[in-house]
């Protein structure tokens, strides 16, 4: 009678929780179509495996990234990537035109980072520049090596960046200095 879609677990529910495990659905595009599935109950079939990696400041992001890279896997850190961005010649003139600057050749981020702590105001505006620069690095890398089994990714503003979506799993890296 058409009321098929009243039983359906899934689709359209996403923020919800899966009504057999609890875990909230995620939501990806599948060839320009958008997929709702629970990450935990259908699991994903098929190379690679893609991991984030986040953190605060100094919790140990950067050397779990090591031990995989070590341990032979293929890694991107987001900061190495931010890095080459801030050496582009467009970059560069967006980051001068954006907050009245005036590198040559490469920003400076200790200038830039001292910048931002007097402006707080102004990080929305090189977040909304770099972030989707960032997604698009990390997703050019994953299509670069998709022959392998698991990569890994460095992305410290991993959920405020809103890149979750894009791995399969999420490590947080957490490191207690009181132990």
């Amino acid at each position: 009678d058409g009321r098929f879609q009243t039983s359906l677990k899934a689709y359209g529910k996403y923020g919800e929780n899966c009504p057999i495990c609890g875990t909230p659905f995620n939501f990806i595009k599948v060839n320009g179509r958008g997929t709702t599935y629970c990450p935990h109950c259908q699991k994903r079939i098929g190379n690679p495996i893609k991991v984030g990696i986040f953190g605060k400041i100094a919790s140990g992001k950067t050397a779990t990234l090591n031990y995989f890279k070590f341990l032979g896997y293929k890694t991107i850190s987001s900061d190495d990537v931010v890095t080459k961005l801030y050496s582009e010649v467009s970059i560069v003139t967006q980051i001068n035109k954006l907050f009245s600057m005036n590198f040559i050749n490469k920003v400076d981020k200790d200038v830039l980072r001292d910048y931002l702590v007097n402006n707080p105001s102004e990080i929305k505006s090189i977040n909304k520049l770099t972030h989707p620069l960032v997604k698009q690095r990390i997703q050019e890398f994953f299509d670069a090596n998709s022959k392998k089994d698991i990569l890994f990714a460095e992305v410290p503003l991993l959920y405020e960046a809103k890149y979750e979506n894009m791995f399969d799993f999420i490590i947080n890296v957490f490191y207690n200095y009181l132990t």
